[in-house]
């Protein structure tokens, strides 16, 4: 996976379908373990709602739902789908349902669940991450106008530099450009530069 899309932010959205309130919450979610603690801090907090219901994706792949006592496929599966759809990643939506005393049916329950969850994600945002290979690249001081023009040319940016008897920075780079970039640092100080691939990064 050289990128993938998340939401940029938190984000809550609201609506009523036959006196049912149904609450959806979105949170941008790195882990397995993060999402437990925020669905079980949302599940604290409406303690007394009907259904809490859950979906998340993970870049890594995992996936999962809960439909929390609602009939199968008519609450989480319709949020997993819209997840999907949306091709997000790292991405958790809660939605919490208070029961109005009017049965929704099949499809309005997935209408008023994809819904609300929707609700939630147009408010959050998008934005998306790139793979990027932080190189560690050490030069004479008099090169560092030249290094850091070639960093700018690649689209890259120095995320961190160290000033001792040379000078060593790290420059992050996408991945598909590192090789070329990587050359062009080469050719461009006659080799004087020595470059070294050290991790990789998402940003």
């Amino acid at each position: 996976m050289n990128s993938y899309k998340t939401i940029d932010r938190f984000a809550e959205g609201e609506i009523t379908e036959k006196r049912s309130r149904f609450i959806a919450v979105a949170y941008p979610v790195e882990n397995e373990q993060q999402a437990a603690d925020i669905i079980t801090s949302v599940k604290k907090k409406h303690f007394s709602a009907k259904h809490n219901v859950f979906a998340y994706r993970l870049k890594s792949g995992e996936e999962r739902y809960s439909e929390d006592g609602e009939p199968q496929g008519t609450a989480a599966a319709p949020i997993l789908d819209l997840l999907r759809s949306l091709d997000l990643s790292d991405c958790l939506v809660v939605v919490t349902r208070y029961f109005g005393g009017i049965l929704l049916g099949t499809g309005g329950l997935v209408r008023a669940y994809t819904s609300a969850a929707k609700a939630a994600l147009d408010k959050s945002g998008t934005k998306e991450y790139v793979l990027h290979t932080v190189n560690k690249i050490t030069f004479e001081y008099s090169l560092y106008g030249r290094v850091e023009g070639i960093v700018s040319s690649f689209g890259g940016s120095i995320i961190d530099s160290d000033f001792a008897d040379e000078v060593c920075i790290f420059a992050a780079i996408k991945k598909d450009m590192s090789e070329p970039f990587c050359k062009k640092i080469i050719d461009s100080t006659n080799g004087t530069a020595t470059v070294e691939s050290v991790r990789e990064i998402f940003k």
